[in-house]
Protein backbone atom coordinates (compact mmCIF):
# COMPACT_ATOMS: atom_id res chain seq x y z
CA UNK A 1 0.00 0.00 0.00
CA UNK A 2 1.45 3.35 -0.82
CA UNK A 3 2.23 5.32 1.89
CA UNK A 4 1.59 9.32 1.90
CA UNK A 5 1.94 10.99 5.01
CA UNK A 6 4.31 13.80 3.67
CA UNK A 7 1.20 14.77 1.73
CA UNK A 8 -0.31 15.59 5.27
CA UNK A 9 2.38 17.42 6.17
CA UNK A 10 1.79 19.45 3.22
CA UNK A 11 -1.02 20.95 4.86
CA UNK A 12 -3.14 23.08 2.53
CA UNK A 13 -0.56 23.83 0.44
CA UNK A 14 -1.18 20.15 -0.44
CA UNK A 15 -4.48 20.89 -2.54
CA UNK A 16 -1.89 23.52 -4.36
CA UNK A 17 0.56 21.25 -5.52
CA UNK A 18 -1.94 18.79 -6.84
CA UNK A 19 -3.99 21.21 -8.54
CA UNK A 20 -0.19 22.58 -10.08
CA UNK A 21 0.25 19.05 -11.05
CA UNK A 22 -2.85 18.00 -12.70
CA UNK A 23 -2.89 21.66 -15.14
CA UNK A 24 0.77 20.80 -16.23
CA UNK A 25 -0.75 17.21 -17.53
CA UNK A 26 -2.38 18.86 -19.99
CA UNK A 27 0.69 19.81 -21.63
CA UNK A 28 2.03 16.04 -20.81
CA UNK A 29 4.20 16.94 -17.67
CA UNK A 30 3.71 15.49 -14.90
CA UNK A 31 1.94 11.89 -13.80
CA UNK A 32 -0.76 12.01 -16.36
CA UNK A 33 -4.67 13.08 -15.47
CA UNK A 34 -5.83 9.68 -14.51
CA UNK A 35 -3.29 8.77 -12.34
CA UNK A 36 -3.42 12.30 -10.28
CA UNK A 37 -7.13 12.14 -10.30
CA UNK A 38 -6.97 8.29 -8.84
CA UNK A 39 -4.39 9.50 -6.26
CA UNK A 40 -6.05 12.15 -5.17
CA UNK A 41 -9.31 10.04 -4.19
CA UNK A 42 -7.04 7.52 -2.42
CA UNK A 43 -5.09 10.64 -0.43
CA UNK A 44 -9.26 11.51 0.21
CA UNK A 45 -9.50 7.91 1.17
CA UNK A 46 -6.84 7.13 3.37
CA UNK A 47 -8.02 10.58 5.42
CA UNK A 48 -4.91 12.93 4.10
CA UNK A 49 -7.49 15.19 1.99
CA UNK A 50 -10.83 16.19 2.91
CA UNK A 51 -12.82 15.16 0.05
CA UNK A 52 -15.14 17.86 -0.61
CA UNK A 53 -12.12 19.99 -1.32
CA UNK A 54 -10.32 17.39 -3.00
CA UNK A 55 -13.04 16.53 -5.70
CA UNK A 56 -13.02 21.02 -6.69
CA UNK A 57 -9.42 20.78 -6.76
CA UNK A 58 -9.57 17.27 -9.36
CA UNK A 59 -12.37 19.29 -11.03
CA UNK A 60 -10.82 22.60 -11.67
CA UNK A 61 -7.47 21.16 -12.59
CA UNK A 62 -8.92 19.21 -15.36
CA UNK A 63 -10.29 22.30 -16.49
CA UNK A 64 -6.78 23.91 -16.28
CA UNK A 65 -4.97 21.01 -18.05
CA UNK A 66 -7.16 21.44 -20.88
CA UNK A 67 -7.28 24.89 -20.96
CA UNK A 68 -3.39 24.92 -21.02
CA UNK A 69 -3.83 22.34 -23.80
CA UNK A 70 -6.07 24.76 -26.12
CA UNK A 71 -3.70 27.56 -25.55
CA UNK A 72 -0.70 25.79 -26.25
CA UNK A 73 -2.43 24.71 -29.60
CA UNK A 74 -3.74 28.23 -29.89
CA UNK A 75 0.24 29.32 -29.61
CA UNK A 76 1.42 26.79 -32.50
CA UNK A 77 -1.22 28.27 -34.88
CA UNK A 78 0.07 31.58 -34.48
CA UNK A 79 3.41 30.83 -34.15
CA UNK A 80 3.83 28.51 -37.06
CA UNK A 81 0.64 29.32 -39.71
CA UNK A 82 2.24 26.90 -42.43
CA UNK A 83 2.28 23.87 -40.44
CA UNK A 84 -1.26 23.48 -42.29
CA UNK A 85 0.17 23.77 -46.04
CA UNK A 86 2.88 20.89 -45.78
CA UNK A 87 1.02 18.89 -48.61
CA UNK A 88 -2.75 18.70 -50.52
CA UNK A 89 -3.61 15.36 -48.59
CA UNK A 90 -2.27 16.88 -44.90
CA UNK A 91 -4.77 19.99 -45.95
CA UNK A 92 -7.78 17.40 -46.51
CA UNK A 93 -7.31 15.26 -43.36
CA UNK A 94 -6.78 18.80 -41.49
CA UNK A 95 -10.08 19.70 -42.91
CA UNK A 96 -11.55 16.97 -41.47
CA UNK A 97 -10.12 17.24 -38.18
CA UNK A 98 -11.29 20.99 -38.18
CA UNK A 99 -15.18 20.22 -38.77
CA UNK A 100 -15.04 17.37 -36.29
CA UNK A 101 -14.00 19.53 -33.81
CA UNK A 102 -16.04 21.91 -34.39
CA UNK A 103 -19.11 19.38 -33.38
CA UNK A 104 -19.61 20.00 -29.40
CA UNK A 105 -20.46 16.33 -28.98
CA UNK A 106 -17.20 15.68 -30.49
CA UNK A 107 -14.72 17.55 -27.64
CA UNK A 108 -16.90 16.61 -24.62
CA UNK A 109 -16.84 12.71 -25.54
CA UNK A 110 -13.48 12.79 -26.27
CA UNK A 111 -12.85 13.70 -22.44
CA UNK A 112 -13.59 10.02 -21.92
CA UNK A 113 -11.53 8.35 -24.40
CA UNK A 114 -8.03 7.99 -23.02
CA UNK A 115 -6.30 8.26 -26.68
CA UNK A 116 -8.05 11.43 -27.62
CA UNK A 117 -7.93 13.23 -23.98
CA UNK A 118 -5.03 15.42 -23.87
CA UNK A 119 -4.70 15.56 -27.47
CA UNK A 120 -8.64 16.84 -28.87
CA UNK A 121 -7.48 20.34 -26.53
CA UNK A 122 -4.22 21.32 -28.24
CA UNK A 123 -6.12 20.06 -31.27
CA UNK A 124 -8.82 22.41 -30.94
CA UNK A 125 -6.45 25.65 -30.14
CA UNK A 126 -4.64 24.43 -33.01
CA UNK A 127 -7.24 24.40 -35.52
CA UNK A 128 -8.87 27.84 -34.32
CA UNK A 129 -11.55 26.17 -32.55
CA UNK A 130 -14.05 28.76 -30.54
CA UNK A 131 -12.62 29.09 -27.30
CA UNK A 132 -15.77 29.67 -25.30
CA UNK A 133 -17.22 26.93 -27.45
CA UNK A 134 -14.73 24.47 -26.15
CA UNK A 135 -14.60 25.60 -22.91
CA UNK A 136 -18.33 25.33 -22.23
CA UNK A 137 -18.22 21.56 -23.32
CA UNK A 138 -15.77 21.09 -21.36
CA UNK A 139 -16.73 22.28 -18.22
CA UNK A 140 -19.85 19.47 -18.15
CA UNK A 141 -17.30 16.53 -19.60
CA UNK A 142 -14.84 17.42 -16.79
CA UNK A 143 -18.03 18.05 -13.93
CA UNK A 144 -18.25 13.72 -15.19
CA UNK A 145 -15.00 13.08 -15.69
CA UNK A 146 -13.21 14.16 -12.78
CA UNK A 147 -14.97 13.26 -9.83
CA UNK A 148 -15.95 9.67 -11.39
CA UNK A 149 -11.99 9.43 -11.01
CA UNK A 150 -11.85 10.20 -7.62
CA UNK A 151 -14.28 7.89 -6.74
CA UNK A 152 -12.58 5.42 -8.05
CA UNK A 153 -9.55 6.30 -5.81
CA UNK A 154 -11.66 6.74 -3.23
CA UNK A 155 -13.71 3.21 -3.10
CA UNK A 156 -10.44 1.59 -4.38
CA UNK A 157 -8.79 1.49 -1.07
CA UNK A 158 -6.54 -1.50 -0.89
CA UNK A 159 -6.54 -2.43 -4.85
CA UNK A 160 -5.21 0.92 -5.39
CA UNK A 161 -1.70 -0.18 -6.23
CA UNK A 162 -3.11 -2.05 -9.00
CA UNK A 163 -4.90 0.33 -10.58
CA UNK A 164 -1.99 3.06 -10.63
CA UNK A 165 0.48 0.52 -11.92
CA UNK A 166 -2.33 0.56 -14.87
CA UNK A 167 -2.65 3.95 -15.53
CA UNK A 168 0.72 4.89 -14.76
CA UNK A 169 2.10 2.46 -17.79
CA UNK A 170 -1.13 4.06 -19.86
CA UNK A 171 0.16 7.47 -19.08
CA UNK A 172 3.97 7.20 -20.25
CA UNK A 173 2.64 5.78 -23.36
CA UNK A 174 0.85 8.65 -23.90
CA UNK A 175 3.64 10.65 -22.74
CA UNK A 176 5.39 9.22 -25.52
CA UNK A 177 2.87 9.62 -28.36
CA UNK A 178 2.85 13.32 -27.32
CA UNK A 179 6.56 13.51 -27.72
CA UNK A 180 7.03 11.79 -30.95
CA UNK A 181 4.04 14.09 -32.02
CA UNK A 182 6.41 17.39 -30.92
CA UNK A 183 9.18 15.76 -32.78
CA UNK A 184 7.44 15.69 -36.19
CA UNK A 185 6.07 18.84 -35.65
CA UNK A 186 9.69 20.71 -35.22
CA UNK A 187 10.70 18.70 -38.26
CA UNK A 188 8.43 19.59 -40.38
CA UNK A 189 8.50 23.41 -39.55
CA UNK A 190 12.85 23.39 -39.60
CA UNK A 191 12.30 21.83 -43.74
CA UNK A 192 9.82 24.11 -44.08
CA UNK A 193 11.95 27.39 -43.12
CA UNK A 194 15.38 25.78 -44.94
CA UNK A 195 13.22 25.16 -47.92
CA UNK A 196 12.09 28.98 -47.83
CA UNK A 197 15.62 30.07 -47.27
CA UNK A 198 17.14 28.32 -50.67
Amino acid sequence: MYQFAFVADLGVLSYFVLFALLAVSGLGISFGEELMLLLIGYLSYQGVLLLPLAVVVAYLGVLAADSLGFHFGRRLLRSFPRLLRWRPSLMRKSSGIRQRLKDARYVFVSRFIPSARMVVPIAAGFYGISWRKFFRCNVFAAALFAPALVALGLYAGPQISRIMAFFAAFSEVMFLALAIFAVFIVVRVVRSRAADAQ
